[in-house]
C-alpha cells in the first residue's frame, strides 16, 4: 500500500525501508489493517531478494501510535485477533534477517509500544512518551511482552509500566534501559537509518546470525552447541574471508 493517503507510507531510502503509521488525525492509532499491512511487507522482505540493510519503523507527523483505535476494540473475547495480529508482528520482525528499528516521535502508548517492543532497537526523541494502560482496559497484556519487558528492564520498571500504567519520558525510557539512545525531537528517523546505513560494510550472515542468537537471549534461551557451529560456519565462510580481506585493504591503504 503506497501513495500519500496510504495507512503505512513505505518508502527505500537508501538502502533503507522506512515504513510509518499514517493516520495523523488519530494519532496514528493501530487498525487491524495497518497491523496486517506491517506483516505482510516484512514477510514479503523476509521471503524475498534484497539489497536492504534495514527497516525503520516509525509514525508521522510526530506522533509514533497512540494504541489500537477505539474503533477497532470491541471489550470482548473477539479482540484476541489483535494479540494474534500483534504476534504475527514481533514474529515477522525476529525471523527477518536485517535489524527493524523504531524510531519514536512523541505518543508511543498501548499496541503502539508493544510494536516498538518488538523490534531490535528503540531510538526515541526528546519528545517520545512511553504507556501501557492495559490494567486499565481491563487487560492482562500480552505474556510474551511481559515476560520480555520483565527481563529487559526490572522488575521495578516492569511494575511502573504494566501494573500501575505510568507514563515514562525518553529520559526515563534511556535510564531504564527501554529504549537505546534518545535524540533531538525530529531526528529520530534520522538517527535510525544512521544506524542502519553503518551495516554498509557488515557481513550480512554475522547480522543475521547476532541478531537471532540476541533475540534468543531475550527470551532466555541458549543452545551453545548450536551456536558454537553457527560461529564455526561464519568463521570459515567466504563472506568472512573477503570481509577480512577488505578491512585489511582499508588498513592499509589508509582508507
Amino acid at each position: 500500500m503506497t501513495g500519500k493517503m496510504a495507512v503505512v507510507e513505505s518508502r527505500v531510502v537508501g538502502k533503507t525501508l522506512v515504513m510509518a503509521l499514517n493516520r495523523p488525525e488519530r494519532r496514528n492509532a493501530l487498525t487491524k489493517e495497518q497491523l496486517r499491512h506491517l506483516v505482510a511487507e516484512l514477510r514479503r522482505i523476509g521471503h524475498g531478494t534484497h539489497d536492504l540493510l534495514g527497516v525503520v519503523v516509525t509514525g508521522t507527523e510526530g506522533c509514533f501510535c497512540a494504541g489500537m483505535d477505539v474503533a477497532e476494540v470491541t471489550g470482548t473475547a473477539t479482540d484476541e485477533v489483535i494479540d494474534h495480529l500483534l504476534h504475527e508482528w514481533t514474529m515477522a520482525v525476529e525471523t527477518l534477517p536485517v535489524p527493524v528499528v523504531a524510531a519514536v516521535e512523541g505518543p508511543c502508548v498501548g499496541a503502539g509500544l508493544d510494536l516498538a517492543l518488538s523490534t531490535d532497537m528503540i531510538i526515541a526523541s526528546e519528545s517520545a512518551v512511553f504507556n501501557l494502560p492495559a490494567v486499565h482496559l481491563g487487560l492482562l497484556y500480552r505474556p510474551l511482552v511481559v515476560a520480555e519487558l520483565l527481563q529487559g528492564i526490572g522488575a521495578q520498571a516492569a511494575a511502573r509500566i504494566l501494573l500501575f500504567g505510568d507514563r515514562v519520558t525518553a529520559r526515563e525510557a534511556a535510564c531504564i534501559g527501554l529504549v537505546s539512545e534518545v535524540v533531538e525531537a525530529g531526528h529520530a528517523v534520522d538517527r535510525a537509518m544512521e544506524l542502519a546505513n553503518g551495516l554498509e560494510r557488515a557481513v550480512r550472515g554475522a547480522v543475521a546470525a547476532t541478531k537471532a542468537l540476541l533475540r534468543g537471549l531475550r527470551r532466555g534461551e541458549l543452545d551453545l552447541e548450536r551456536w558454537s557451529e553457527v560461529a564455526r560456519r561464519l568463521a570459515a565462510s567466504e563472506e568472512r574471508r573477503s570481509a577480512v580481506a577488505a578491512a585489511r585493504a582499508r588498513l592499509l591503504g589508509g582508507a
